[in-house]
């Protein structure tokens, strides 16, 4: 059996719609018929908007940039507010203040900073103390006990029997007595060298000589010689002769006084 395949009718449909294989219709619209009335109301209110001017956001911004052209801008310059300072007036300024930090180191700048100073202290001449005698002689007893203890302990000698059975020369009597005699020398010139006055003195405002005085080399030998005097007599004539004159007499010999603060 023959089959002619021009008589077959063949034809190739797309599986789905909008794959682009067949013809779509356009979609038309109907035109809106105005009628007479809807004309002229729709030519008034155009007319109206014509009519009234409408600012559109095109006209209040400004126009995007674009390659190879440049609109002019015009650069405005802020003008200068009258309360601002300005630069001459900031100079002025900065030198006041290096002028008042200055110090002003003229004479009479420095007259009124010695008058804050603390004031000179006076001096007076003072008599004998018996009072400040005493405390020096307490101290004095003490350093000769320890000395003592110490001159016992390294000789071991019985002192007791000494002082009970004396030799007939009386010689521990006689030691003892240069001990005591040696230990308050040095108390007396240690103390008025180095510092000017002894511990009693010190305690009741006195001291031997005015400061300006122990800057001179006279003035150790001076203390030395005073000491010396005190020492041989006895610790006794001159202090007596200081309280009957109320002043100090061998302070007067020897041109070294005790004074004491005003």
């Amino acid at each position: 059996m023959n089959h002619n395949l021009e008589d077959d009718d063949f034809q190739f449909r797309p599986l789905t719609e909008g794959l682009g294989f067949q013809n779509k219709k356009a979609a038309t619209t109907p035109e809106p018929k105005f009628t007479g009335f809807q004309i002229s109301a729709a030519a008034t209110s155009s007319a109206q908007k014509a009519a009234i001017p409408t600012n559109s956001p095109a006209e209040m911004t400004s126009p995007l940039p674009r390659k190879g052209y440049s609109t002019p801008t015009t650069a405005r310059t802020p003008a200068p507010s009258p309360s601002a300072p300005t630069a001459n007036t900031v100079d002025e300024i900065l030198k006041t203040l290096n002028d008042k930090r200055r110090y002003d180191f003229s004479d009479k700048k420095r007259a009124r900073l010695t008058d804050n100073q603390a004031p000179e202290i006076l001096y007076q001449n003072s008599s004998w103390e018996f009072a400040a005698s005493m405390l020096d002689l307490m101290l004095v007893t003490a350093g000769t006990l320890l000395c003592l203890i110490v001159l016992l302990v390294l000789t071991k000698v019985d002192l007791y029997g000494n002082l009970a059975r004396p030799d007939s020369a009386g010689m521990v009597y006689l030691s003892i007595l240069a001990l005591v005699a040696s230990v308050s020398w040095i108390y007396l010139v240690t103390h008025r060298v180095f510092m000017g006055f002894t511990p009693g003195e010190w305690v009741f405002d006195q001291r031997l000589g005015r400061p300006e005085e122990h800057t001179h080399a006279i003035y150790a030998v001076k203390v030395v010689a005073r000491a010396t005097l005190i020492i041989a007599t006895g610790f006794i004539f001159f202090p007596i002769l200081s309280m009957i004159f109320r002043k100090d007499v061998l302070g007067s010999l020897l041109g070294l006084e005790l004074v004491r603060k005003v």
